[in-house]
C-alpha cells in the first residue's frame, strides 16, 4: 500500500517525450507512475533508477517526484535521522517553488525540551550531510531556524540574504503578513533572481513577506 508522501525506489522503463515523462515501475510492486521531467532532478535513460516521492495519486496515474517538499523532507529525516534524534530537532516545514535552484528547510525543537540553536549552529550541525543529501536533492539547502515568534521566523527565512543588516521588523498580526525594512541597495538580496528568496520565504513561513528599500 502506498500513499501520498511515501518514498518509493522507480526504474525507468520508457521515455515519454509526448508527455514530457518517464514511465516507470515502482520496484517491489506491479505499480507503474509517470516522473515528469519537470520533477525529475536529472536526466535518464531507460533502465535508469532513483528515488522519489509519491506527489499525487490521480487513479489510474500515479506521480512521482523528486523536488517536492515530501520528499525533501522525508530524504533529510532519514540521511539526518542522527543529528535530528540527539538534538532532539525536527523538520518543521520545507519550501520550494518551481524553476528555483535551491529549497528551504525550517528546523525547530521537537519538544519543548528541546536546544534552542542559532541559524549558524544549524549550518554547522548539517553541513557534514551536504554531498550526501546532495546525492538526492538537486540545488542548494538552506535550513532556517524556525521560531513561534513569525517575526523572528520571517525575517530567519530569508537567509541567505544578510539579514543582521535589516533595520526594522514588523508584524501586522491582523493581516497575516510582515514587514522587512533594508538598505536600498541590499533589497535585491531579499528578493532574489526573480524573487524567488522572498516567494520561498512566504511559502515556507505561511505569511505575506513585504519588502521595503529605504
Amino acid at each position: 500500500m502506498i500513499k501520498v508522501g511515501y518514498i518509493v525506489p522507480f526504474l525507468v522503463v520508457k521515455a515519454l517525450p509526448d508527455y514530457d515523462s518517464y514511465f516507470c515501475n515502482i520496484l517491489g510492486t506491479e505499480l507503474y507512475a509517470l516522473l515528469p521531467h519537470k520533477y525529475a532532478h536529472e536526466k535518464y535513460q531507460v533502465g535508469g533508477r532513483g528515488w522519489a516521492a509519491i506527489f499525487k495519486m490521480e487513479p489510474p496515474k500515479i506521480i512521482l517526484s523528486q523536488k517536492s517538499p515530501q520528499f525533501i523532507r522525508k530524504i533529510i529525516e532519514s540521511k539526518c535521522h542522527e543529528v535530528l534524534i540527539t538534538n532532539d530537532l525536527k523538520v518543521k516545514r520545507v519550501a520550494r517553488i518551481s524553476g528555483s535552484d535551491f529549497c528551504k528547510v525550517a528546523i525547530g525543537a521537537n519538544s519543548t525540551n528541546g536546544k534552542v540553536l542559532s541559524s549558524r549552529d544549524l549550518y554547522e550541525l548539517f553541513r557534514g550531510y551536504k554531498d550526501e543529501l546532495g546525492e538526492y536533492i538537486k540545488g542548494n539547502i538552506h535550513f532556517v531556524k524556525h521560531s513561534p515568534k513569525i517575526e523572528e521566523y520571517a525575517l530567519n527565512a530569508l537567509a541567505p540574504a544578510p539579514i543582521e543588516r535589516v533595520k526594522r521588523v514588523i508584524h501586522y498580526q491582523s493581516m497575516n503578513s510582515v514587514e522587512i525594512v533594508v538598505d536600498k541597495g541590499d533589497a535585491g538580496l531579499f528578493f532574489g533572481k526573480k524573487k524567488a528568496n522572498v516567494i520561498t520565504a512566504k511559502k515556507l513561513t505561511g505569511v505575506e513577506i513585504e519588502i521595503t528599500p529605504v
